[in-house]
């Protein structure tokens, strides 16, 4: 649905309210096209009258509390997901969205609580297992994390998001070959997941597979032409391979789209001096200590 489309909506909804005050329907579509526009503050007005006038009605705090995690308010949403479940504790969404605020909050103890809930209201729900296998990998739980993002792939084996995440956590585990296999089997899934080509890309490099990192963030770059990570990882793979001239490139690139790259200063200035290019050099060193760097 386009813009156009939910003011429409809105006005049709706005007509309703107009004829009919105590119609919390009316209140509650309407605010669930504000949510489509994403104005955020007209939707949690919406949803509050809908509640000021049915209490109970637990899908108006549920829909509050995603405007409110849309907008950073974390403890606000958490307090109206905690009324969802106090209206209907078996109701799986209100757990779940729960638990995400807790996450965006950065307290996974307590997202790993509401995830563990929402299993076992559905021991069949791969979105609890695998975004529980995140909290996990926050609390860098990696052991823990990695049984979750097994158990999800159990469920669903076609589920790229869960091989990715797997894969960052056998990486921080120093477990390079099998979170490179995790990574490509996320992009066999989806051979658009720029994110999982970058992470291979760096578990590449930690392996001093430089080709290869190349191959990863040129498909990065293809995805994503504005990447300054991926110019400037590329950048780094040809610096160890002594290639400074295609290291250079990568990094004025990197610096296009990112000027307050730190890495892409120091390391141009090595390659500059590496080719005999001193004034360049010392223009980038000079960028790079007003920076921070050291």
């Amino acid at each position: 649905m386009d813009k156009n489309d939910f003011d429409s909506a809105i006005k049709e909804f706005t007509k309703v309210i107009e004829i009919d005050p105590q119609d919390f329907r009316g209140y509650g579509n309407r605010g669930i096209a504000y949510l489509g526009k994403n104005d955020l503050d007209s939707a949690i007005r919406d949803f509050t009258k809908v509640i000021e006038i049915n209490p109970q009605e637990f899908t108006a705090y549920g829909l509050r509390g995603l405007a409110h995690s849309e907008k950073k308010d974390f403890d606000s949403a958490i307090k109206d997901f905690t009324k969802v479940i106090e209206i209907n504790p078996k109701d799986v969404k209100g757990y779940f969205d729960r638990g995400l605020a807790y996450l965006g909050k950065s307290d996974p103890n307590s997202a790993i609580k509401d995830f563990t809930k929402v299993i076992e209201i559905n021991p069949q729900e791969v979105k609890g297992y695998g975004i529980r296998g995140i909290a996990y990998s926050e609390k860098k739980d990696f052991d823990s994390a990695i049984k979750d993002f097994t158990k999800a792939l159990q469920i669903n084996p076609q589920d790229a998001f869960v091989y990715y995440h797997r894969g960052g956590a056998y990486k921080n585990k120093k477990d390079l070959d099998s979170a490179i296999k995790d990574y490509t089997k996320a992009i066999e899934i989806n051979s658009k997941y720029p994110e999982a080509y970058f992470d291979r890309g760096l578990a590449y490099i930690d392996k001093n597979d430089f080709d290869s990192a190349i191959k990863d963030y040129t498909r990065v770059i293809e995805i994503s032409p504005q990447s300054a990570e991926a110019y400037n990882n590329r950048g780094l793979a040809y610096y160890a391979q002594e290639k400074y001239e295609q290291a250079i490139a990568d990094f004025t690139k990197s610096l296009q789209y990112n000027n307050t790259n730190i890495d892409a200063y120091k390391y141009r200035a090595l390659s500059y001096r590496a080719v005999k290019k001193n004034k360049l050099a010392v223009a980038d060193e000079q960028k790079y200590k007003e920076l921070g760097g050291k």
